[in-house]
């Protein structure tokens, strides 16, 4: 009963994606990435930042224990992310940030040889 309580099941309808922040476009206003417009270098950036990987994170553990691919996961990202990430947006963790996030991260082999990443919320995981 106990191990209920705190099951990912349980646990997910306290979660919460955080909104979108602003972009720091300011930063990259004289020194862009080269070929990139100041917009997209924040996009960029932000796209591997904590920031994201906790949204990515919240996502998935919004889900319960339900395991999700990457599409899966792209599909359940809100729209206010989606429009702030434009080209950027992703669902993708690899172990080393999905470990700390209580996140369990496993792989299935497609036939043509690519990999699938699946990504589950942990047990106890908050």
């Amino acid at each position: 009963m106990q191990t209920d309580l705190f099951s990912a099941a349980s646990l997910a309808r306290t979660i919460q994606v955080p909104p979108a922040p602003v972009l720091d476009m300011a930063r990259y206003q004289e020194w862009p990435f080269p070929g990139c417009t100041p917009p997209e270098c924040a996009q960029a950036a932000l796209a591997s930042s904590d920031v994201y990987m906790d949204m990515l994170a919240a996502v998935i553990k919004s889900q319960g224990g339900i395991q999700l691919s990457s599409d899966g996961v792209n599909a359940l990202i809100p729209g206010d992310w989606r429009n702030l990430m434009g080209k950027y947006l992703h669902a993708s963790m690899v172990e080393w940030q999905c470990k700390p996030r209580g996140i369990e991260l496993s792989y299935l082999s497609r036939p043509d040889g690519f990999p699938v990443f699946m990504y589950q919320a942990k047990e106890g995981a908050q």
